[in-house]
């Protein structure tokens, strides 16, 4: 992509809290000099999922879910 004369590279590792590839580890990406360096980060996704599920809302149950399985 290109803006103000300026090449710009846009990079998205997906959702921190919600990967979807069956590692529940929190994901983000570094950009730097040396290029894209993706990162994952361990956090206790069982507690989230506990937490999100206590949230009286329709969807809850089914980001809990995503949370457990790290998976749609």
């Amino acid at each position: 992509m290109q803006v103000d004369d300026r090449e710009i590279e846009i990079v998205n590792p997906g959702s921190v809290g919600l990967p979807f590839d069956g590692d529940p580890r929190a994901a983000y990406a570094l950009l730097g000099a040396g290029g894209v360096e993706l990162r994952r980060v361990a956090y206790d996704h069982e507690q989230a999922a506990r937490a999100v599920r206590d949230i009286d809302a329709p969807w809850a149950a089914v980001v809990a879910g995503w949370l457990d399985r790290a998976h749609p």
